[in-house]
């Protein structure tokens, strides 16, 4: 029977694993949810991470309690690991909308008008938000300004780029009256934004790798102990003592969740509606 049960558990892990390695590689079938693309490949991923983790640490302690809280770590893992590159592609569409602001305001002093210079920026805006101002340029050929401004602030679903669609939106409205000077300060004031929450995420590094480092040492302690001096851990075989770990566990995933919530930065009120064109403008 303990064979038959070692079997199961290595297919499963392997099975774990497959998993992980064919989501990231984009190699399962793909289904494509109301949701979005791609969410089904992350689901995937933390399907294998949970799968994997699960097995590992049931194989080493027979411990289900463990063996669940690995499953959860590793199903959780992708958000806590990716919550700082998330942050940091949201400083950088931050400064990519400031950057085209820029851009926008340059080409009109140039003697443009407001389409052609929002044509001729769609060529060489900011990467990350090229797709949103060249799906405007293209709206701008069958639609009125204003609501193709409208949308564009729908898709880039940021203040910053309310700001400047509300810029365009008055510029339709009064004819571009001092939309260079407008979109200069939209400019100044979303680049002192990207500054704010640069350096607020250089404060939280340091508590943040503290924690990881805390975290790490912590179970590298558990692991030498499992696998060096398997008795100091035994009272943890116990029901009570399943039910002590079960309520370390959740008071460790408690204070991981507390971390990653408190390390969000709010993208703050928006000033357009976010369904779009068919809100107006708030006064």
């Amino acid at each position: 029977m303990s064979g038959l049960v070692a079997g199961v558990l290595g297919a499963l892990l392997g099975f774990g694993v497959l998993l992980i390695i064919a989501g990231a590689r984009g190699a399962l079938p793909r289904w494509q949810p109301r949701a979005g693309p791609g969410r089904f490949d992350r689901f995937n991923i933390r399907l294998g991470l949970a799968i994997g983790a699960g097995i590992a640490a049931y194989a080493l302690t027979r411990w289900p309690v463990a063996a669940a809280a690995a499953a959860l770590l590793g199903w959780s893992m992708p958000t806590v690991t990716g919550a700082r590159a998330k942050r940091r592609r949201e400083v950088e569409r931050i400064e990519a909308i400031a950057r085209w602001a820029e851009q926008l305001r340059d080409t009109m002093k140039a003697a443009a008008g407001l389409h052609e210079a929002i044509g001729v920026t769609a060529r060489v805006a900011p990467l990350p938000i090229r797709q949103e101002v060249e799906a405007l340029a293209a709206r701008l050929r069958r639609q009125p300004l204003a609501h193709a401004a409208r949308q564009f602030a729908a898709d880039v679903a940021n203040p910053a780029g309310d700001h400047v669609a509300v810029a365009l939106v008055l510029a339709a409205d009064r004819h571009g009256a001092r939309l260079s000077e407008v979109l200069g300060q939209v400019a100044a004031a979303t680049r002192a934004e990207a500054a704010m929450r640069l350096r607020v995420e250089a404060q939280r590094a340091r508590t943040h790798n503290q924690a990881q480092l805390i975290s790490g040492v912590i179970g590298a302690v558990v692991l030498v102990y499992i696998v060096l001096n398997r008795g100091y851990l035994a009272p943890f075989g116990t029901p009570v003592g399943q039910a002590v770990l079960g309520l370390v566990c959740g008071l460790w995933f408690a204070s991981l969740w507390a971390l990653v919530r408190l390390a969000e930065v709010g993208q703050g009120e928006r000033i357009l509606a976010p369904t779009g064109a068919e809100h107006p403008v708030r006064s």
